[in-house]
């Protein structure tokens, strides 16, 4: 029953749960080291234009302080 403002997928591969996260949350970030995966995510996301994909490692998520709400680590 809770709603988030921003919502982060780590490691989430081509987006399978981030697909999911838009339920919970206004914004997604799809966070992936693989660019391989981001671009299967591109087209596999395609119907969810609150997802956002970013190129990044988990242990240096690139996020303002404070500015997400819910974290998945896949």
């Amino acid at each position: 029953g809770k709603h988030f403002e921003h919502a982060v997928d780590v490691g989430g591969g081509y987006g399978r749960l981030s697909a999911v996260l838009t339920q919970y949350a206004d914004k997604v970030t799809l966070a992936e080291p693989s660019q391989q995966q981001l671009d299967i995510a591109e087209e596999y996301l395609k119907d969810y234009p609150t997802v956002e994909r970013k190129l990044m490692q988990a242990d240096d998520l690139q996020f303002k302080d404070n500015s997400v709400d819910l974290v998945t680590v896949v």
